[in-house]
């Protein structure tokens, strides 16, 4: 099977446990129809987002808790306006947060986890020529063929998590991965000094 078939297949899986988990959660609280909604909505605003900043959490596990702890506080903020709005209104303040909290949780997680490789991608821009990273550049290419052709892509040519993964024909984790050790190195070994 093709690596990007199985991945296909992870996550259809994944959203498949996450969807009957939150609906069991929802149906306890009595907000079954409320709760699709706001599932439906969140899958749909993270389908949006491009690939890199769909990434939620490190691990598949981090990724699952979180989103259905916050789809749940999404079910008890409606409950708890339906005490004070219409059954309409309070859908619609709900909705509101789903796509505000979500497009929010997606970028801070993803930046916050990622403000060291925005930098040094930044600083590698408009450093190419910098005698240490050409010679960081020449040891990558030398020792660690993976890693040199991540750098080359995602650094040099500026190149998508997906288009890498495609080029390449590995997952956009283990290149995310990468990316933050040839970061880390840049920016401890090269950058700072």
């Amino acid at each position: 099977m093709k690596r990007d078939t199985i991945e296909k297949i992870i996550v259809a899986t994944f959203d498949t446990i996450a969807f009957i988990t939150f609906c069991f959660f929802a149906n306890l609280l009595n907000s079954l129809v409320a709760g699709i909604i706001f599932f439906t909505v969140f899958a749909v605003i993270n389908n949006y987002l491009p690939d890199e900043k769909r990434i939620h959490a490190d691990r598949l596990l981090h990724c699952f808790i979180l989103s259905i702890t916050f789809l749940l506080y999404c079910i008890i903020i409606y409950n708890v306006g339906l005490l004070y709005m219409t059954k309409f209104e309070s859908i619609l303040v709900s909705i509101c947060l789903v796509v505000l909290a979500s497009i929010t949780t997606s970028n801070f997680l993803w930046w916050k986890r990622n403000d060291l490789n925005k930098r040094v991608f930044e600083w590698v821009k408009f450093n190419q020529n910098n005698e240490l990273l050409q010679k960081y550049r020449k040891q990558l290419e030398e020792t660690d063929k993976k890693k040199y052709y991540i750098y080359i892509y995602y650094f040099e040519e500026q190149k998508s998590f997906e288009t890498i993964s495609k080029i390449m024909d590995i997952d956009r984790q283990r290149i995310g991965e990468e990316i933050s050790i040839i970061s880390h190195h840049i920016e401890y070994g090269i950058r700072l000094k």
